[in-house]
């Protein structure tokens, strides 16, 4: 009786010590499976940001460029809008308009002057370089003149003589208040006045040069008869005319070819003058 509780006791000690070892397997072999599970999960973590590092920078400029799109279309959209909000009739709206531009068209020639003034003081040097070499050369402008395409016709024989007896041209254009060109003509001593520099002035508008100031010519007496019948004998537009009567007709079309065209490279109508001559002579000599 006593042998079979024993065995009895001693078998039910083996089966709770089976199940405690198939327990423990089994929470061993959860945790290991968990454990392997996080793993998996953080190496996917990993190679999703190691394959898109530079996401959130990609982002971040879209959204900027974005935004700098939307700021951009913001005054155009406030001008597309504007006439319509403003229940104007299209004239009332675009005097409005311009008078909102007005101050950004100060500011941009107040900017153009400063610009001006700095080009004409590294200028300078080369211009008074540049003077002191043509003086040198006999009959230089009265060249330049005759061979400008725009000035030949105004030219007379009368007209050249007088020019042979220049030296030397000035130009100077200020854009402060309004613009505005200063012409001065410098001339050695010659038989027709006793002026050594003749200076023109003219107001510069949207329709071209306005005279507005030149200096009186003083002739002298033998010839100030026969200049005042030049002028009068002589009514389309001409050099002499333009250099004695500050209103004559064509004065503001010769202002300007001088100081658009002739004032910033004059050797190009000299030069063709020679190379006309070299050509001419070439022409003969094969004759």
């Amino acid at each position: 009786m006593q042998e079979g509780e024993s065995l009895g006791a001693e078998q039910e000690e083996i089966r709770l010590g089976e199940d405690i070892v198939e327990t423990v397997q089994v929470l061993t072999g959860a945790v290991v499976a968990e454990d392997a599970e996080l793993q998996e999960k953080k190496a996917v973590s990993d190679m999703d940001r190691r394959e898109e590092p530079v996401q959130p920078a990609v982002w971040e400029e879209q959204g900027q460029a974005s935004a700098k799109e939307e700021k951009l279309a913001e005054p155009e959209q406030a001008l597309a809008g504007r006439n319509r909000s403003w229940g104007r009739s299209p004239l009332e709206a675009l005097e409005a308009l311009q008078l909102e531009m007005e101050p950004m068209n100060k500011q941009a020639r107040r900017a153009q002057c400063r610009l001006q003034l700095r080009i004409s003081k590294r200028w300078k040097p080369y211009l008074e370089l540049r003077g002191n070499i043509i003086q040198d050369i006999h009959g230089f402008w009265a060249t330049v003149f005759v061979n400008h395409p725009g000035m030949s016709a105004m030219i007379g024989d009368q007209d050249e003589n007088m020019l042979s007896y220049m030296m030397d041209l000035q130009v100077e254009e200020c854009r402060r208040r309004r613009d505005f060109c200063k012409i001065r003509l410098f001339f050695r001593s010659n038989p027709y006045f006793h002026n050594r520099v003749i200076v023109k002035e003219y107001v510069i508008h949207i329709t071209g040069y306005k005279a507005c100031h030149a200096t009186p010519i003083r002739w002298y007496p033998h010839y100030a008869c026969e200049a005042c019948g030049l002028r009068q004998q002589r009514h389309s537009p001409n050099f002499f005319n333009w250099v004695s009567d500050h209103h004559c007709s064509g004065s503001g079309q010769i202002a300007e070819i001088i100081s658009r065209d002739l004032w910033p490279n004059p050797l190009k109508y000299y030069v063709k003058s020679k190379a006309s001559q070299e050509e001419s002579h070439r022409r003969a000599g094969n004759e």
